[in-house]
């Protein structure tokens, strides 16, 4: 499992905090995503694993015409972030 580290933006890091479950797998990545919103910085560093990207990948879902700007990008970065994280 390859880890690495992303850089996201306020926005990003809200939409990935309305969609992590805070319970059971999603309580440490959600702590890890609500620590560096905190920070309050224009874009954020998380370190994070392969599966945790995937576990995100997988409750972001698939593309909607509702859903705000920061889920799509957050959506894309993920995307970008996890090809090119196995592609090294």
């Amino acid at each position: 499992m390859k880890r690495g580290v992303i850089l996201l933006t306020p926005e990003e890091l809200k939409a990935a905090l309305h969609i992590v479950p805070q319970e059971n797998y999603g309580q440490p990545l959600f702590l890890k995503l609500s620590s560096a919103f905190d920070l309050n910085q224009e874009e954020n560093k998380v370190e994070v694993s392969e599966d945790e990207l995937e576990f995100l990948m997988d409750y972001i879902g698939a593309p909607t015409e509702e859903e705000t700007r920061g889920k799509k990008s957050l959506r894309v970065r993920l995307q970008q972030f996890l090809y090119k994280l196995r592609n090294e």
